[in-house]
């Protein structure tokens, strides 16, 4: 069976978000440093970098899907999500359970296995879950009820608008598809209009344009300017600095440098894993500071849970090969 070709400005963008994933996670702990907070925030891209890469994926294969194909999508996607997702939940819950035992109890468990609370890093989770199901709505809505995707597209704009001077009083995981879909929107805008040679520059200018009013806009209002504070939901000032740090490093990515084989490899590697190593990665942060709590710098410590995260994802994928080859029986 033919291998499907990598996107490899996607392997970059996704791969560079990895990186900053685990920046992000570890330097947490850090932010009293001016530099060290600095450098984290700007780390803030990453998650508006997944999204769209993710939705760039399914446009770019977009296929207008009947009521079975629907639903056999459906599977197939929510396997692929869960089932890491839950072999990653019993291990936490398992260490959880040794060292904070007052955390565990019904509720607890019954949020984490339907990402609709507990480990605070399953939100993202539940986002392309809900994702998989509006994907495919937002194709058949797109060809056959343009109407309605175009309130769609008003609506999701229009959020990220309110979100700028309204913070929701409830759970913002019930709302933050709306907001999280202008950058799946542009994905797909992106998808029609990738090739046209004014598109990324033109893309990058715009959302620097707007970034830089709604900077202003916010500081006038002694708004947090703090991409983090902006990121739950997400309003309109992070959206446009994730879609402009994402341009940014489209353009960045045409350089030939990184077709140069070593790196490319590499990133094809944290970008084709780096749904796992989202999981890996905060296990080892776990283990670290709770089991452990050894003193770190803020460098070494993003090294040393790179590193351990990149050597337990090695030893995963060896494994599974070996299973799958176990499993398929000698070749003649």
């Amino acid at each position: 069976m033919k291998k499907k070709a990598r996107h490899l400005e996607i392997d970059f963008l996704r791969a560079l978000s990895m990186l900053a994933v685990i920046f992000i996670h570890t330097n947490a702990y850090f932010l009293s440093k001016k530099n060290v907070f600095l450098i984290w925030d700007f780390c803030q891209f990453a998650v508006v970098a997944f999204v769209f890469c993710s939705s760039y994926v399914f446009f770019q294969r977009e296929r207008l899907l009947d009521l079975k194909s629907f639903f056999a999508f459906l599977k197939k996607r929510l396997l692929r999500l869960f089932i890491p997702y839950w072999t990653f939940l019993i291990v936490m819950l398992g260490l959880i359970t040794i060292k904070e035992p007052n955390k565990i109890n019904f509720t607890f468990i019954l949020k984490n296995i339907f990402v609709i609370g507990g480990i605070d890093i399953n939100w993202l989770v539940l986002l392309f879950v809900l994702f998989s199901v509006l994907f495919p709505v937002v194709s058949f809505l797109k060809r056959k009820k343009p109407w309605l995707f175009y309130l769609y597209v008003i609506f999701s704009l229009a959020s990220s608008v309110v979100l700028l001077f309204y913070k929701p009083g409830f759970d913002y995981r019930l709302i933050m598809w709306l907001p999280w879909s202008v950058v799946a929107l542009f994905s797909w805008y992106y998808v029609k209009h990738q090739k046209q040679s004014l598109f990324l520059p033109l893309t990058i200018s715009v959302s620097l344009l707007l970034f830089s009013l709604l900077t202003l806009v916010l500081s006038s209002t002694h708004h947090s300017l703090t991409q983090f504070d902006n990121k739950y939901p997400p309003n309109l000032y992070h959206l446009t600095y994730g879609l402009f740090l994402t341009a940014l490093l489209s353009f960045i990515f045409k350089a030939r440098f990184f077709l140069f084989t070593p790196i490319k490899i590499s990133l094809s590697f944290l970008s084709k894993k780096s749904y796992s190593l989202f999981f890996i990665h905060y296990f080892v942060i776990y283990v670290l500071t709770v089991f452990y709590k050894i003193s770190f710098t803020w460098i070494s410590f993003f090294v040393c849970v790179l590193v351990i995260t990149i050597i337990i994802q090695l030893i995963l994928t060896f494994a599974g090969y070996l299973f799958s080859t176990a499993k398929r029986g000698p070749t003649i």
